[in-house]
């Protein structure tokens, strides 16, 4: 693998998921200021085998960044997300901004 193509893997590339392995990682798509959509899933899930179809399609059809999330692996980033079974899906900005303001609500809430 070449250099160039290992920072087009780590990137994400518009014609596959890309398997997001933390919070940092997550972050730093969603920061880029592009659409996201977060896909998480677990290897288990029926569900999420079923639409495993639909998720690589949208990686290859939109200008989207799919990130692929597995909820075995990565239990504090679905927490963080809310993310309370599976298969569930978000989509940025919405989802990092909504995750920020509810923090800054329960901290505004427990100041009164």
């Amino acid at each position: 693998m070449t250099v160039e193509n290992a920072t087009e893997a780590s990137a994400g590339t518009a014609d596959e998921p890309v398997h997001v392995e933390g919070q940092s990682q997550l972050d730093e798509l969603v920061d880029t200021g592009g659409v996201v959509l977060a896909d998480f899933y677990a290897d288990w899930c029926g569900p999420c085998q079923m639409l495993e179809p639909v998720v690589e399609k949208l990686a290859a059809e939109t200008d989207a960044t799919v990130a692929k999330v597995d909820v075995d692996a990565n239990q504090r980033l679905a927490s963080a997300y809310g993310v309370r079974g599976v298969p569930r899906s978000s989509s940025s900005p919405t989802v990092s901004r909504s995750r920020k303001s509810s923090a800054s609500r329960a901290k505004t809430s427990s100041a009164r």
